[in-house]
């Protein structure tokens, strides 16, 4: 009957033979755990007997000083048909001084792993646990309102708009007598001196400019090269 089951199939089984996990305390702690060897314990048999088996996979680990962390996924495979799978992603942490951070990281993802896929119950809720730890509040700092720009446009929000707004005219522009009074009216004098003190990024582009933002600059030169070009080509027509 296994062998005709799939991988979710098999899994649903597994769910409805195992059941809770004891928590248990160990020499030195003062609180409970449910720890990796015991969950491997309580599911593996159950596992097996359904054929199902799980090992980690596409692993990255960063190490900062004594901590380990690693992001992978846990693959649950039908032992009658390897093409048959659930992945699970999962993490893990492991904090030690000498080196046995990694297998830490690595027994801890897999374990809330098999807690996950499977279901299981431990007697331990999170956001209970949060909840009675948040027994005070905690007072935010006050958000500072950011420094209004000197202007003519004076919030960020106000200037990038006004450039997008110049950009999508400048593209409208039919001649290069248009395109040069454009540019040479004050208004867009002004937002153009303004995007050189306080936003610079507008103009010639770099760091911080999302990309749908045009940069000023290289869109004046170029339409500017544009514009002599065809004025060259008419005169040696002419």
């Amino acid at each position: 009957m296994t062998a005709k089951l799939n991988i979710a199939q098999r899994i649903n089984a597994a769910m409805a033979d195992v059941d809770y996990i004891q928590k248990e305390k160990k020499s030195g702690m003062n609180y409970s755990i449910v720890s990796h060897d015991a969950v491997t314990a309580k599911v593996r048999p159950i596992l097996q007997k359904h054929g199902v088996v799980y090992y980690p996979r596409d692993m990255h680990v960063e190490q900062s000083g004594n901590r380990t962390q690693a992001v992978f996924t846990v693959r649950f495979e039908n032992i009658d048909d390897r093409s048959d799978y659930i992945d699970v992603a999962t993490f893990g942490y492991g904090v030690d001084p000498q080196d046995k951070g990694p297998g830490k990281a690595m027994s801890y993802g897999v374990k809330y792993a098999l807690l996950k896929v499977l279901g299981l119950e431990t007697g331990d809720d999170p956001d209970e646990v949060q909840d009675k730890r948040a027994d005070h509040k905690v007072e935010e700092a006050p958000k500072k309102k950011p420094e209004p720009l000197s202007g003519p446009y004076t919030s960020k929000t106000a200037l990038w708009k006004a450039v997008r707004a110049f950009v999508h005219e400048l593209h409208g522009c039919g001649d290069s007598d248009m395109f040069e009074a454009f540019l040479a009216d004050k208004d867009n004098f002004a937002l153009l001196a303004q995007c050189e003190r306080d936003a610079p990024q507008l103009l010639d582009g770099g760091e911080g400019l999302p990309e749908e933002y045009e940069p000023i600059n290289p869109l004046i030169k170029r339409m500017r090269a544009d514009f002599d070009l065809i004025e060259n080509n008419t005169l040696r027509a002419g």
